[in-house]
């Protein structure tokens, strides 16, 4: 499923039964960038996260299962001016 605004592209995920399940790709609003990436199974996330800012700079990386999350990078500034 691919979702537009303003002609460019918003977010594009896979769905299978009604449910999230497979690759998703997130893009900053009007922007030609990559915000987030990763993988759903059974519409929950599984497995590598990745995160960019606006300027497609990686600020994120984790890993994520049944609901718990590992940070395996963190850009210094992510929570402010660093």
């Amino acid at each position: 499923y691919r979702e537009f605004f303003e002609g460019k592209l918003l977010f594009q995920e896979e769905y299978k039964n009604g449910e999230k399940h497979g690759n998703a790709v997130y893009y900053i609003p009007g922007g030609d960038f990559v915000h987030l990436e990763g993988t759903y199974q059974f519409d929950k996330k599984k497995g590598y996260w990745i995160e960019y800012d606006a300027f497609g700079v990686l600020r994120l990386t984790l890993y994520e299962d049944d609901g718990e999350e590992v940070i395996l990078f963190l850009d210094e500034s992510y929570f402010g001016d660093g």
